[in-house]
């Protein structure tokens, strides 16, 4: 889970050269103008997550500010649940 964040530097991190990441759930949640983290940092993160082979749920949406919305928070309650019952 990441809320209003992405990688850090000014290059993207290596992304790993096997399979042991595929089909892990990734949630990304961010505010589309948050002052700290910028909305193609959020989307360019969403895209390596994917490229190494995980199941990505990303959502922006609209406002100015850097918070972790209420939809943000069901939507990790109900991936920590899935994950409970699945494991």
């Amino acid at each position: 889970m990441l809320f209003t964040g992405g990688y850090i530097g000014t290059t993207p991190p290596p992304l790993p050269q096997d399979d042991r990441l595929r089909g892990v759930p990734a949630l990304l949640r961010s505010i589309e103008h948050d002052p700290w983290v910028p909305k193609h940092r959020v989307e360019e993160t969403a895209g390596l997550l994917r490229a190494a082979g995980l199941e990505v749920d990303v959502r922006i949406d609209p406002g100015d500010e850097h918070i972790i919305t209420n939809e943000a928070c069901e939507s990790a309650t109900k991936l920590l649940a899935a994950l409970a019952v699945g494991g």
